[in-house]
């Protein structure tokens, strides 16, 4: 359960029957409460609480387990910026009860599309007159479904589609790896503190490609501000430009001092067209663009450019300190002299590249 969440236990027992939280008859604040009729309300601290139901004639005691979690979220990729997976909130399942007769599969629900990107969970979000535990899943028809998260029915508080036109297809853009359809690949990121859910789209409007940056109200679904659709220059070369048919992001979103981080590989790492690696940073509040990097603006062995930035799905991974961490893949390398910050006319392909956050303007390799 989640903070204040109400659970009903029953007892099959005849005669009165008394309810108790921790040995204490109807429980209290601090540990939840309980109803004569059963019903136990969460108190607002985690907390792992014994039920006992009782009577005397005839005379029974029974007990059953209620854990409750004050995990807020699960808001980005893996958990934390450090893309650990820890959920350092878990209070129910352990090696104990994770068995086949006791872990197994609740419910499942339909969307319109594939799912690539992770799952995310946000607890104790008000929608109208209720307060929701809302699952949210990205699809790759451009869709964002928020279910309840706690109903097996599935219902769907609210559903956003960002089709204008038609999701892209594989055949424009000449990569055929995914079968169907491209909409949304990347896993989005939450900020609790605006209430937002930054999502990366890629659609089809009357033939031409466009990636747009969504910031959604974790309440209704909509633009909170209005999209961005993605553009930008190489700052190591003006001659390169972004190109939306041909940059694919796959990498998870990442979320750090203020700023929404994107990245880019390509749509089947070819060799028949020029592509490159990009990082850019967002500003979360206004989705005005701030930085560009780019990982191989001037390439002297590969036609391509290349130096994607992949990370198998994952998100950049960023330190308490605010340094952010990627991997670029295949493409030219020629920092040969080792110079740190690396210039922005430098190739940084096939490398561990680290960078800081807390610079706004200004994206350069450190190490």
């Amino acid at each position: 359960m989640t903070l204040c969440q109400s659970q009903q236990f029953v007892s099959n027992a005849t005669g009165t029957v008394q309810w108790a939280v921790d040995g204490i008859s109807g429980g209290n604040s601090a540990v939840g409460t309980i109803t004569p009729n059963g019903l136990y309300k969460a108190p607002q601290v985690a907390h792992v609480a014994t039920i006992t139901a009782s009577g005397t004639s005839p005379s029974f005691s029974a007990q059953a387990s209620a854990a409750v979690t004050d995990l807020a979220a699960v808001w980005t990729e893996h958990n934390d910026n450090a893309r650990t997976s820890q959920n350092l909130k878990e209070y129910a399942l352990t090696p104990a009860n994770l068995t086949s007769g006791r872990f197994h599969k609740q419910w499942s629900c339909s969307v319109d599309g594939q799912i690539l990107a992770q799952p995310l969970f946000v607890a104790g979000v008000p929608v109208g007159s209720r307060i929701y535990n809302l699952l949210i899943v990205a699809t790759h028809h451009d869709s964002v479904y928020a279910f309840d998260a706690d109903d097996p029915a599935c219902h769907v508080v609210w559903q956003t589609s960002f089709i204008n036109g038609t999701t892209v297809l594989p055949a424009q853009t000449t990569c055929v790896d995914t079968p169907g359809e491209y909409g949304i690949q990347p896993t989005p990121v939450i900020d609790l503190a605006s209430q937002r859910i930054y999502v990366l789209a890629v659609t089809a409007e009357s033939g031409t490609i466009y990636q747009r940056l969504h910031a959604l109200s974790l309440t209704t679904g909509q633009d909170a501000v209005s999209n961005i659709a993605i553009q930008a220059t190489a700052p190591g070369n003006p001659g390169v430009t972004f190109a939306a048919d041909k940059e694919r992001p796959r990498a998870g979103l990442a979320l750090s001092n203020g700023g929404v981080f994107l990245s880019w590989g390509s749509f089947c790492d070819p060799g028949s067209y020029v592509w490159h690696g990009w990082l850019m940073r967002y500003d979360a509040a206004t989705l005005a663009q701030t930085a560009v990097f780019n990982a191989t603006p001037n390439p002297t062995v590969s036609a391509y450019g290349g130096g994607g930035i992949w990370m198998s799905s994952g998100a950049p991974a960023i330190d308490s300190g605010g340094a952010m961490y990627l991997s670029t893949g295949n493409g030219d390398f020629n920092d040969t002299a080792e110079t740190i910050p690396g210039p922005a006319s430098d190739d940084f392909g096939m490398g561990v590249l680290k960078f800081d956050t807390f610079n706004p303007s200004q994206l350069s390799v450190q190490d």
